[in-house]
């Protein structure tokens, strides 16, 4: 072999060398480009995850916050109206205690005209308890409205809290009691009147 024909030899193995690189390669591309997309996914979603778990909770949490500040916001409104109603009640103690005053004067004063003044007295005072009556019962409306958005929020009532509804509640009952008996007493009175004109002199 001539030299000539050596370099030629040496230069077709070099070029089929690199042929059988460069084809080997292209064989294996096709398994490891799966599989480097494969590493890199497990690599990453787990921090993909992560991410979109805390955007859920911060998102939880905040929905949660505007909840509870509802809430607050709720009893605060009711805790207003029962500071209301309370300083109605005082108003309509004070009007009842008035009354009961006047009236309880103008029956030391008058001795005539008994009939009058008792229907007088009766029509004030029953007008007083009525309004007295009205007022605790818009009072314990409040104070249930109360308990009821505390326990929404999770607050148990206090044992002050619930000794005022009962004592409110007592109240409410004794009112009315003593306005049905009052209707009672009118009626019965005003029977007795008409049977006292009717009779034959």
């Amino acid at each position: 072999m001539t030299e000539a024909e050596n370099a030629a030899k040496k230069k077709a193995d070099a070029e089929d060398v690199e042929k059988s690189k460069a084809s080997g390669w292209g064989k294996h591309s096709s398994i490891i480009v799966p599989m480097m997309t494969v590493l890199v996914a497990s690599l990453i979603s787990p921090f993909v995850m992560g991410l979109l778990a805390n955007r859920t909770a911060q998102s939880d949490r905040r929905m949660e916050w505007a909840r509870q500040d509802q809430v607050a916001a709720n009893v605060a409104i009711a805790a207003r109206q029962a500071e209301e109603a309370a300083r109605l009640l005082k108003e309509s103690n004070k009007v009842v205690a008035e009354t009961t005053r006047i009236t309880n004067g103008k029956l030391d004063q008058l001795e005539s005209g008994q009939q009058q003044i008792h229907t007088l007295v009766n029509s004030t005072l029953t007008g007083a308890i009525e309004s007295q009556a009205t007022a605790l019962e818009g009072q314990l409306t409040l104070m249930e409205q109360v308990n009821e958005l505390n326990k929404a929020a999770g607050h148990r009532p206090t044992a002050e809290a619930m000794a005022a509804l009962d004592s409110v509640k007592k109240k409410v009952t004794e009112l009315r009691l003593t306005l049905k008996e009052r209707a009672e007493q009118t009626r019965r009175a005003e029977q007795d009147r008409m049977r006292s004109t009717t009779r034959p002199k």
